[in-house]
């Protein structure tokens, strides 16, 4: 991820059986890159995350993370 770019904000629904990531710009309200992860593939949270942030291609800076639990 290019740091040199406008930030973007991650937004997370953890469930029992599903992880739910997407990213949303500031200036936009559409949801982006909405993925869909089953927590049983992974033991930590932090794993999902690692694999989502892996999985999408956002050309930005993280500037927050708001994970729903």
């Amino acid at each position: 991820m290019n740091s040199n770019k406008t930030p973007v904000d991650i937004v997370a629904d953890i469930g029992g059986t599903n992880a739910r990531f997407a990213w949303i710009a500031a200036q936009d309200t559409a949801l982006q890159e909405i993925r869909s992860l089953k927590c049983a593939d992974y033991p930590h949270l932090l794993d999902a995350c690692r694999d989502y942030l892996d999985e999408i291609s956002v050309n930005h800076a993280i500037g927050r993370i708001c994970l729903a639990v």
